[in-house]
């Protein structure tokens, strides 16, 4: 029996080794089941049976010994209830073993007569029997083995069987089995009863579950949904398989054995629906199969809806007589619906992956065939293997069309990115020419607006002269108001336009805006009517203001015929602003108002396009967070609301900065044509000191401009009060500075060679020049330009076409201010570094005050000495403090020795003479010499004087 045994252990490893290279030979061979019958074996038969059925499935046995037995009837009878059956055996001499099998039962409870007080021994088999020790052979052979002494055959023997699983249901007519044995008999006996087969359920259940954790693994690096739901199915079967094992039975045993049956087919239920809505997820029935998808959806739903019946059913009524028939009609018609429907499938030319999916879904239906009709429930877990390998080609199918996917996909967004560089880079060379092409107009427009403008100050002008002057400036002004739209639009769509919010007064901003419109309104006798609300407190951006004020309020008078109206509301409400314009317009001209913010939109061919102004006005109000909308009203009228925030918690990102601060200092700084005049700095000696230009010498100016025409007009402005030089580039104009060293520089901003951001960077940075005002003038209109500019360190920055009569204050007062140190050192004879606005001029003056403190008392330290401890040449130093203080390196030096003896005049004791030498004089008559020169007095009536 041992060297049997070992054989059979042996053969069922070599059918696991060639599980992957034979499985179909392998499977088909797991059909055949030998089994092999002994003559010893007797078998109980109806006749010899005694029954009571217990409706009650709770009546212990000594409650059934008073029960009335009657003979057994096997058909028509109630599965539902416990079966208790009774029967009597002669004893064969000379056996000293009795083997029963009771086959393919669920659960029995054997009671066997005993001698002695004892009465009946109870003891339990069946398939969820508690397994006390390994039965040998397979689960399907439930044996008990007994010692014929103990037993009193003299008494009838009981036991009984319930009905839990299909099994038990289909083998019902199998009855008690049994024999008996000498002592001697080993117990290879009864196995010659028993099938030879090894059982692989392991193996099986093992492969499953590993399956799972590969298709789960499929879908974490995926993220493919199909894999997850595969992966749950797959799951869903290995737990169906191994609820058969013993310890799962054994715990069934512990609670309620019944439960077994219920788990397991709601289980079943659930891994149809989970493969049947992976097929309906995988192969996309919606797109790659339209004419099954409501069928395959609406099979999907009556599963979920047959699960939720059928569990509802088990809590109610767990022992309802017709479960056995609703689970196995339910597994019938959804094979039947799953057959027609993969068959239908395969003729509607499904591709590769399809046909290997629907092919293994039709192994897996013939595997449930094969368990129904051969009773062998590990059928369909042996033919999953199959199938399993068949969706892991499709696993490797599908992978390979994602790679190729995401390849065509990395190629298609290198295609799209270098297609987005591309569309940058139009969109980059579009604004460059929008700047490029306004600063070539915005140049002639300075050199035809300025002289116009110019010409009409002059009072003896005529009127008929006046008037063509005032049609050329009018013309002028159009065109310069087309290009800034221009400029406008193609900043927005480059989205280079920022929000710059500030706080302000709204009213003192509109109004301005609205009084030139009053006159023109009044030209065409329009009745102007408007209502502006003070909204003193409000966080707006004011340029974004300006325009969209602007640009509707000369849209409205464009198109108001004469003896029309146009009335302005101006409030606030909730936290916005609101501004409306409403205005007349011809009544026989039908105008669409969702096209009225669309570029060049014409209403009718007889009247003017709106060109772009509306257009642009649309996207800075949505800019500003805000929106607009148009409306036309009764009596020939449209109106245009604009709504705006005006709240500082919407602003947050958009607040402006200090470094803004620059920019307002130098527009207020520009408001001297109104009168306003320039405060020094307070000193300890004098309160303001008022600066004029010495008649003597011309102040120098160097104007830096590539347009010859330009150039020679900013030129003709200032001839006769200055001393000019010109370059018509930046390189030219940095070689200029250094070698005419001007008291201020104006230059053009967009030259070649070097352009006027890199003159004022190079001027700045040079110690040579670090303190000559530099103003740019531009066509590069906008706050970002304008911060660049003086991120160089330029003083000034104007655009064209720009006032003549305000560039020419502004020069004047720059160099004014210029001249405010040396000033200031007149009068103190104090070296302030903080009075520069030049951080070069700044450290230079530093350097200045640490050389005279070490310096000045030295009788030797002379010009040379006071050049080489600035690290200078004496031609830089010389114009250096020229420019800056007004004095030459000598006078310099004189002057701080005698500043130095007044303050030792008024601390000390000394006499004149020792004071002279103590302060680096070599003479004293030269030093009082010096003294009287500075001070108007000698040093000892300024002792007096004290």
């Amino acid at each position: 029996m041992a060297l049997r045994m070992e054989q059979y252990v042996f053969s069922g490893k070599i059918k696991a080794v060639l599980l992957f290279v034979l499985c179909p030979l392998f499977l088909c061979c797991q059909i055949v089941d030998v089994e092999t019958e002994v003559g010893d074996w007797k078998i109980l038969t109806q006749n010899d049976l005694l029954h009571f059925e217990d409706d009650t499935r709770s009546l212990t046995f000594s409650e059934v010994l008073k029960k009335e037995f009657t003979a057994a009837q096997q058909e028509n009878q109630n599965k539902q209830a416990v079966h208790w059956y009774r029967f009597s055996l002669i004893n064969e001499k000379n056996k000293g073993q009795l083997f029963m099998s009771f086959r393919l039962v669920d659960y029995s409870d054997v009671y066997v007569p005993v001698k002695g007080e004892e009465g009946y021994r109870h003891h339990t088999v069946g398939f969820f029997a508690k397994k006390k020790e390994k039965i040998v052979g397979g689960e399907h052979l439930q044996m008990l083995r007994l010692q014929t002494d103990e037993i009193d055959f003299s008494r009838p023997f009981y036991f009984n069987r319930r009905m839990i699983t299909h099994w038990a249901k289909n083998n019902w007519g199998h009855l008690l089995a049994f024999f008996f044995a000498d002592d001697n008999v080993a117990l290879s006996r009864d196995l010659l009863w028993i099938n030879y087969k090894e059982s692989d359920i392991y193996f099986y259940i093992g492969v499953v579950f590993i399956s799972f954790f590969l298709f789960l693994v499929n879908f974490l690096i995926s993220k493919n949904k199909s894999y997850l739901i595969y992966g749950l199915y797959l799951l869903g079967v290995a737990l169906y398989y191994a609820n058969r094992l013993p310890i799962f039975l054994n715990l069934y045993q512990n609670t309620i054995p019944e439960l077994y049956f219920y788990v397991n087919q709601i289980a079943h239920i659930a891994n149809i629906g989970c493969y049947t809505w992976f097929v309906f997820y995988f192969l996309d029935f919606k797109n790659a199969f339209p004419k099954a998808y409501k069928f395959t959806k609406r099979l999907l739903f009556g599963i979920l809806i047959f699960g939720i019946l059928y569990t509802l059913q088990i809590i109610v009524f767990p022992y309802f007589s017709l479960r056995f028939f609703v689970i196995d009609a339910f597994r019938v018609v959804v094979m039947l619906l799953s057959i027609g429907l993969f068959v239908f499938l395969m003729f509607q030319n499904p591709d590769t992956i399809a046909k290997i999916v629907l092919i293994g879904s039709m192994v897996l239906i013939a595997g449930n065939i094969l368990s129904l009709v051969m009773g062998d429930h590990t059928m369909f877990l042996k033919l999953m293997v199959l199938e399993i390998i068949l969706f892991s080609l499709v696993v490797a199918l599908r992978n390979k069309e994602v790679n190729d996917g995401r390849l065509r996909y990395r190629y298609d967004l290198e295609v799209e990115k270098m297609k987005l560089k591309t569309l940058k880079e139009l969109d980059s060379v579009k604004t460059r020419f929008y700047e490029n092409i306004t600063h070539e107009f915005r140049t002639p427009l300075t050199l035809i607006i300025s002289p116009v403008v110019k010409k009409l100050s002059d009072p003896e002008l005529s009127q008929e002269e006046r008037e063509e002057l005032e049609l050329i400036q009018r013309n002028a002004d159009k065109l310069l108001d087309l290009v800034n739209q221009i400029l406008d639009l193609s900043k927005l769509e480059e989205g280079n336009v920022k929000l710059t919010v500030r706080r302000g007064d709204l009213g003192e901003v509109i109004e301005p805006l609205i009084n030139p419109f009053r006159q023109e309104a009044k030209n065409k006798n329009i009745d102007f009517l408007c209502r502006i609300e003070d909204i003193e407190t409000a966080w707006f951006d004011k340029d974004i203001i300006e325009k969209v004020v602007v640009n509707l309020l000369s849209n409205a008078l464009k198109y108001t015929p004469e003896n029309g109206s146009v009335r302005i509301e101006s409030y606030s409400k909730n936290g916005n602003w609101i501004f409306i314009i409403t205005n007349t317009v011809d009544g026989d001209v039908a105008i669409d108002v969702s096209k009225l913010f669309t570029r060049y939109y014409r209403a009718s061919k007889n009247i003017q396009g709106t060109g772009i102004g509306l257009n642009i006005t649309k996207e800075l109000v949505e800019l500003a967070k805000g929106n607009i909308v148009a409306n036309t009203l009764q009596n020939n009228e449209i109106q245009f609301t604009v709504s705006l925030p005006i709240k500082k918690s919407l602003f947050i990102d958009n607040i402006a900065d200090d470094v803004d601060e620059k920019i307002m200092e130098v527009n207020l700084s520009t408001e001297v044509e109104n009168g306003n005049k320039t405060l020094l700095k307070e000193s300890n000696n004098t309160s303001f000191i008022k600066n004029k230009l010495e008649d003597a010498e011309l102040p120098k100016l160097l104007v830096v401009e590539d347009n010859p025409e330009m150039r020679a007009f900013i030129v003709s402005n200032f001839k006769g009060d200055y001393q000019i030089k010109e370059a018509e580039n930046g390189l030219v104009g940095i070689d200029l500075a250094i070698e005419f060293l001007p008291d201020l520089i104006i230059s053009d901003i967009m030259m070649p060679v070097k352009n006027g951001f890199e003159l004022c960077d190079a001027v700045k940075q040079n110690i040579q020049t670090s303190h000559i005002p530099v103003i740019l003038l531009t066509a590069k209109v906008g706050e970002e330009n304008e911060l660049q500019g003086f991120k160089t360190g330029a003083d000034d920055y104007m655009t064209k076409p720009f006032s003549v009569k305000k560039l020419k204050v502004r020069v004047r007062q720059l160099i004014q201010n210029q001249k405010q140190l040396g000033d200031y050192y007149g009068t103190t004879f104090s070296i302030d570094p903080e009075m520069t606005v030049s951080e070069t001029d700044s450290e230079f003056l530093k350097l200045l005050k640490e050389v005279m403190d070490g310096h000045i008392t030295d009788p030797d330290f002379n010009v040379d000495a006071f050049v080489g401890a600035m690290n200078m040449s004496r031609r830089q130093l010389q114009r250096k403090l020229k420019t800056i203080i007004g004095m030459s390196p000598i006078e310099f030096i004189r002057n701080e020795r005698v500043k130095l003896a007044a303050k030792l005049l008024k601390l000390s004791d000394a006499t004149v003479s020792e004071i002279s030498y103590q302060v680096g004089f070599k003479t004293p008559s030269y030093f009082i010499k010096c003294f009287k020169e500075t001070y108007g007095c000698t040093p000892s009536e300024f002792s007096e004087n004290l």
